[in-house]
């Protein structure tokens, strides 16, 4: 009994998925820290077990199911108190979660992860309820007032200027999981960005979204990520900024040309073009087409001198099961 009155303050977090969980899950660390939780690295050594999942693709869903199973499995040999699950998949799949894993005894929506401190404080006496917390429109948006645990080695760290998405292509989940864009304000980010290099010393800061070339069009702002990232050029300083997780059809030439004119801005261009058939495109609903595709890249190689391109290709649609 005694042991399980120390770990009762003791959190175990277990993150999957992308670069946009981690911060998540470093923003629910600091908030665990601020009500007095311990977090450990060892879930033997906690009483209280979260997973922070991804329901993305089938491989993600599977690992997130598997290591959810792997807590159980500690829970039902009395080693963990409570078991929590949040993040995508429990957005996805809430009832279903509950339902089938006995062990769990709370979900959490992809944007609800911020209500757990409180659950955790609320439930300590009532160990056999059930939670399940799920907003049907996610819509928490952190900003520089959070306090982040990092997650991340030193010399780097990730800003995530918005949430959700606004494409909803065809063949893609996370409007529904993440919700509609929500785009910070510019000078939360760049407070944010202070502090990182103030506190951290972090050489490159890390741009991220889920397309952080929608960033600001919520808020009706033009060429509000080219903005940005002049502005926060001088806070990298003699470090180097990194955009990650760009799409095509939003790509304008005024970010080619701040990417091209500041020297601390990465000349890696991320670009997922998906597909380059049109008709699968249009499947797809991607807004952009081949020739607009090929053009951009062309202005990229000009414009950008020695730049880098990454794409990813899914090689079908949902509608067309044999590739063009």
């Amino acid at each position: 009994m005694t042991v399980m009155i120390e770990k009762s303050k003791k959190i175990f977090i277990l993150t999957l998925g992308c670069p946009r969980n981690l911060i998540d899950s470093e923003i629910m660390e600091g908030l665990f820290k601020k009500e007095g939780f311990e977090i450990v690295i060892n879930a033997e050594s906690a009483g209280i077990a979260v997973v922070n999942t991804c329901g993305f693709i089938q491989d993600a869903k599977k690992e997130s199911i598997d290591m959810i199973l792997e807590l159980a499995e500690l829970k039902k040999k009395g080693k963990l108190k409570e078991l929590i699950v949040t993040g995508c998949l429990s957005q996805r799949y809430p009832e279903e979660l509950l339902k089938d894993i006995k062990e769990i005894d709370a979900v959490f929506g992809s944007a609800d992860f911020n209500k757990i401190p409180a659950y955790l404080k609320q439930n300590k006496n009532k160990i056999d309820a059930k939670m399940m917390e799920v907003s049907k429109e996610p819509n928490f948006l952190y900003d520089h007032t959070n306090e982040r645990v990092f997650l991340t080695p030193k010399h780097y760290a990730y800003l995530k200027i918005q949430e959700g998405c606004l494409n909803n292509c065809s063949y893609c989940v996370i409007p529904k999981i993440r919700g509609r864009l929500r785009s910070r304000e510019m000078s939360s980010i760049l407070l944010e960005a202070k502090k990182i290099k103030e506190e951290r010393g972090a050489k490159e800061l890390i741009i991220i979204g889920q397309d952080i070339t929608a960033y600001g069009i919520d808020r009706h702002e033009k060429n509000a990520l080219a903005k940005l990232v002049e502005n926060l050029s001088p806070i990298a300083g003699d470090g180097w900024l990194r955009l990650l997780y760009t799409h095509p059809a939003h790509f304008t030439p005024e970010l080619i040309r701040v990417i091209s004119s500041f020297d601390n801005v990465c000349k890696y261009v991320d670009i997922p073009i998906q597909h380059i058939n049109d008709r699968i495109l249009k499947e797809m609903n991607r807004h952009v087409t081949r020739s607009g595709i090929e053009a951009l890249i062309s202005d990229i190689r000009r414009e950008i001198k020695e730049s880098v391109i990454r794409t990813s290709i899914i090689l079908t649609s949902a509608n067309s099961p044999i590739v063009s």
